[in-house]
């Protein structure tokens, strides 16, 4: 566990309620407390026994130990500012011949100036047992200073660190007239803070030997030996991976913390031979810097050395391509000299229709030049492109078109005449409506015919985008590169033997769309217009919604399609479901556009249809569930109107509520921080019968929790904690309060389960997942999972496991 932060200063305080000091009887307890004292007496004084958990203290002095007895303080914040000519100190023992068993955890003590002799001070004849654990000393004339006055003190220190400067030393341990026995000392550093994040140093040694206990001595710093794709240049130390491979040694058997700067981006095990190798997420472009700690039964080692590296995904933009030589030149020597500009220091690659000639170097202005070797008579469509030094090759310049035309001779006295103009029949495939020229095939095949064994040129609008040549027959066929979204103007030319080029053929125009369209909008109405949900004795529906323009609708109960519908100009759909078998049902649609592409599905809408008019219509739904910030749990949900709810914690019932008259209730209970909590509801009828809610509000503890579903509709709220959610085949409807994914928040990724029943790998659970505002929305048949506040693009196959 982290000490509490370092990055709390006098605003923590700023809307606390000012107190006079706290003074704790033998036995007494202070929890989640803040105090802000300007007085001159410390803000808590224990006479006796006493304990602190989660208080938060900004005052001249912090805690005074004023008796014998246990005294315990945990999840705390001490800051002290001092009174001139006082200790004043974050914690002072004064109780001149007591004996104590202090115990230290999770605490921060931040001492200001001189006016303070400590971040903690024992002496005055106290003594007895003193255990540090998980502490931070920042700043004053000593972070820790014990004093053996005349009785024997045993100190214990773990994952202790001293942040300066100090006015003296760190730690100050004095034997006056009795001695200081060290029981334990591990992992005990300097520290430094770099933007609000504590970042250990070098290690402490304890003053006295460690006597009954141990002193894990330092470990060696970890390397960075390589990382790949190094793509471009090899050893530049640009590439275009954005998700890079680091390889190194540590330790053997050690935990291997990965940094960019100073963000943790992951953390891996060395093997017993020491190696480890580190795969990342997806990086953003720009400069990186790569270090490495390694930690080995408690202690973290120093950093590595820097791995600079730059990433860079960008291609280059097309070059631009010229010819200086004359047309007389080009006549009689059939050689071209071509230039242009590109990307500064990029390399050229020179082509001639679709074959590469050659290759070029831009110099620093971005200026290059290449000279052809000797050229065919007849028609050249010469194209440049970019290489960055990442390795990012950029689109083709637009097509430079050169024709070399023999000379006259007496058996060839005029020149020959152009060729007739090819024709394009057709092109494939045409997806969606077949006929309307809108595809979402964006490598075309062209076919059509043209003068036998002539080269047939194509152009998109003025661009030349490739070649082929006719048979004997005159029969041709070309397939194009990617084309972009968009409309295209496809058009071709030929050129014969004696490079005539003529003119062109009439144009295709085709309106490529590779874009799915968004998942629809789903209502469930009745045929009056009333809105349905949960269960009812309808069983006769009329669902609506909302998608593209003009799309098709597919309709699906429980993953099976019951019939479409059209959209209209303004996006709206309806479709009458017919009547329905009793049951449960669970509707879904997807949307097809013009170009055939079909979108995610609908978020399901769950309906239950009972056995008839008249039947008990009893139920009880939990629809939602809210953390609080003082640790409890409101659960919210829908049942009878005027009915009573019993909430229960398990088996366990722990409360009751009465819906509204529109049959909602909410109820405010406690969430362990400690225990996984599984609250559900049950209603009572006139008769006496009982109906359970579907499903559950599940929360977790502070730490990390695997939280299981049941079948029925669940909400989780993982608590902080780094959680792994599981969900079997047939998990119902359920919904994930804070999932948070692919280290979002520095030190903590949760992760979901699904069965390989359900979900075979991460690319087909993404297929079943949409964006809906903003929530992500998994599907499958009946079953759905909602993960609330979350983005789509940032899921990546570390958030997810196949069991």
């Amino acid at each position: 566990m982290a000490a509490i932060p370092l990055s709390w200063n006098d605003s923590i305080f700023s809307g606390a309620t000012n107190s006079r000091s706290v003074t704790l009887a033998n036995g007494g307890v202070l929890s989640n407390t803040s105090i802000t004292d300007t007085g001159h007496t410390a803000s808590v004084v224990g006479r006796g026994s006493f304990t602190l958990d989660g208080v938060r203290i900004s005052s001249a002095e912090g805690v005074r130990i004023g008796g014998g007895g246990d005294i315990v303080i945990n999840n705390s914040y001490i800051e002290t500012k001092g009174n001139a000519g006082d200790h004043a100190d974050g914690i002072q023992a004064y109780s001149p011949g007591s004996t104590g068993n202090v115990t230290i955890t999770n605490t921060t003590i931040v001492s200001h100036n001189s006016n303070a002799t400590a971040g903690m001070f024992i002496a005055d004849d106290y003594n007895g047992t003193f255990t540090f654990d998980n502490v931070v000393f920042q700043g004053g004339p000593f972070g820790l200073r014990i004093n053996a006055d005349d009785k024997d003190i045993s100190v214990s220190l773990k994952d202790v660190y001293f942040v300066g400067p100090f006015m003296y030393d760190p730690l100050l341990f004095q034997e006056v007239n009795a001695d200081i026995h060290i029981t334990h000392w591990e992992n005990v550093r300097y520290a430094t803070i770099v933007n609000g994040e504590l970042v250990p140093g070098a290690l402490i040694p304890p003053p006295f030997p460690v006597v009954g206990g141990s002193s894990t001595p330092a470990i060696g710093a970890p390397t960075i030996d390589s990382f790949s794709d190094d793509s471009g240049v090899a050893g530049d130390g640009i590439t275009n991976d954005n998700t890079i491979t680091l390889k190194g040694k540590a330790a053997a058997n050690s935990t291997v913390k990965v940094f960019d700067g100073t963000k943790q981006i992951g953390t891996v095990a060395a093997t017993k031979d020491g190696t480890w190798s580190f795969n990342s997420a997806v990086l953003s472009d720009g400069a990186h810097k790569f270090t490495v700690t390694a930690t080995s039964s408690g202690v973290t080692s120093q950093a590595s050395a820097v791995q600079s590296l730059t990433i860079d995904t960008v291609a280059p933009a097309a070059p631009t391509i010229t010819m200086s030589t004359s047309a007389a030149t080009l006549a009689s020597t059939q050689i071209a000299k071509l230039n242009g500009t590109a990307e500064a220091n990029s390399t050229v690659k020179v082509f001639d229709g679709s074959t590469q000639i050659g290759t070029a170097t831009a110099n620093n202005s971005g200026a290059w030049t290449f000279t052809t070797k000797s050229l065919s008579n007849g028609g050249h469509n010469f194209t440049a492109k970019a290489t960055d030094a990442a390795g990012n090759t950029g689109a083709a310049s637009t097509a430079l078109s050169v024709t070399i035309t023999p000379p006259l001779t007496p058996s060839q006295p005029t020149a020959p005449s152009s060729p007739n103009a090819p024709t394009i029949a057709s092109f494939s495939h045409d997806s969606g409506k077949v006929g309307d020229f809108i595809t979402n095939d964006n490598t075309l095949t062209l076919k059509g015919a043209a003068a036998a064994n002539s080269t047939v040129k194509f152009y998109d609008g003025a661009k030349y985008i490739g070649a082929t040549t006719s048979d004997s027959k005159g029969v041709w066929s070309f397939t194009t590169a990617t084309l972009v979204d968009g409309a295209h103007n496809l058009t071709a030319k030929v050129t014969d033997a004696q490079g005539k080029t003529g003119p062109a053929s009439s144009t295709l125009s085709v309106t490529i769309d590779t874009q799915a369209p968004g998942a629809p909008t789903l209502g469930v109405f009745t045929d009056k217009g009333k809105a349905v949900s949960g269960t009812t004795t309808v069983d006769d529906f009329l669902l609506k919604g909302t998608a593209e323009a003009n799309s098709t609708i597919k309709v699906f109960d429980a993953g099976k399609q019951i019939g479409t519908a059209t959209t209209k100009a303004d996006g709206t759909w309806s479709f009458d479901t017919g009547p329905l078998a009793d049951g449960k049902h669970s509707f879904t649609s997807s949307a097809v556009d013009a170009a055939g592409n079909v979108s995610g599905l609908s978020v399901a809408k769950g309906i239950t249809v009972l056995d008839a008019p008249g039947a008990s219509t009893t139920y009880v739904n939990l629809t939602d569930a809210n953390h609080t910030w003082s640790k409890s749990v409101v659960i919210k949900g829908t049942a009878d109107a005027y009915s009573q709810i019993k909430i229960f914690d398990g088996e366990k019932a722990i409360g009751s509520v009465t819906s509204d008259s529109g049959g909602s209730w909410s109820y405010s209970t406690y969430s362990s921080p400690n225990a996984v909590n599984s609250f559900s509801a049950k209603q009572v009828d006139n008769s006496g019968k009982v109906v359970a809610s579907s499903g559950s509000v599940i929360t977790g503890t502070n730490g990390s929790d695997i939280l299981k579903s049941t079948s029925g509709d669940d909400v989780f709220i993982g608590n902080g904690g780094t959680d792994t959610f599981v969900f079997a085949e047939n998990f119902g409807n359920d919904t994930i309060k804070d999932f948070e994914a692919n280290y979002s928040v520095g030190w903590r990724q949760d992760k979901i389960e699904f069965s390989k029943n359900v979900f075979t790998d991460f690319a087909d659970m993404i297929s079943h997942a949409s964006q809906v505002g903003q929530d992500v929305v998994i599907s499958t048949g009946n079953d759905s999972l909602t993960l609330k506040n979350a983005t789509l693009s940032g899921f990546s196959h570390y958030d997810f496991h196949f069991a």
